[in-house]
C-alpha cells in the first residue's frame, strides 16, 4: 500500500510474542477490510466476526476491578489461592465470587485445588486489554 493511495475501512494486527529461555511463542492475528472507495467501508463484517454473547462472556470476566487485579496477579505468578488473596486483598467470600465469575467467563482454567491459572484466551485477552490501555493518549508510560 503506497502512502500517496486512499483506502478506507478498518484493519487489525496482533501480535503476542513470549520467551523463556529458548523457547519461543508467537501469536500472530489479523482481519483485513481495506477498501478503494468509502462506500465499500462496511465496518459490520469487522465485528460481526464474533458473536456477541461469546464477546459479553470474555469481557464480563474483567468488567471488575477486583477480577483485574486477580488476574494480573495470576499471570504475574500468584497461582496460589493464599499469594492470591496476600495480593489482591480480598476475604474469602468476595475472592471466591470473583473467581467464579472469572471461571465461567472463560478466563479462569480448573487446576488443582486452590490452584489457579489463566486460560489461553483470558491470558491473551489480558495481555491485549494492557496493551491497548498502555496506548491511551495523555496516560503517562509507568516503570
Amino acid at each position: 500500500m503506497r502512502a500517496s493511495e486512499k483506502w478506507y475501512g478498518v484493519a487489525t494486527m496482533v501480535a503476542i510474542v513470549e520467551a523463556e529461555g529458548p523457547d519461543r511463542r508467537v501469536q500472530v492475528g489479523g482481519l483485513r477490510r481495506l477498501y478503494r472507495r468509502p462506500a465499500q467501508r462496511p465496518r459490520h463484517k469487522l465485528v460481526d466476526t464474533v458473536p456477541d454473547e461469546a464477546l459479553a462472556k470474555l469481557l464480563s470476566g474483567f468488567g471488575h476491578p477486583q477480577r483485574v487485579a486477580i488476574a494480573k496477579a495470576i499471570f504475574t505468578g500468584a497461582g496460589r489461592y493464599a499469594d492470591l488473596r496476600e495480593r489482591v486483598g480480598l476475604k474469602a467470600g468476595p475472592m471466591y465470587h470473583h473467581l467464579r465469575e472469572l471461571r465461567l467467563a472463560g478466563v479462569l482454567a480448573d487446576g488443582p485445588r486452590d490452584v489457579y491459572r489463566l486460560t489461553p484466551q483470558g491470558r491473551d485477552a489480558l495481555i491485549l486489554a494492557c496493551s491497548l490501555a498502555s496506548l491511551r493518549p495523555g496516560r503517562s508510560a509507568g516503570p
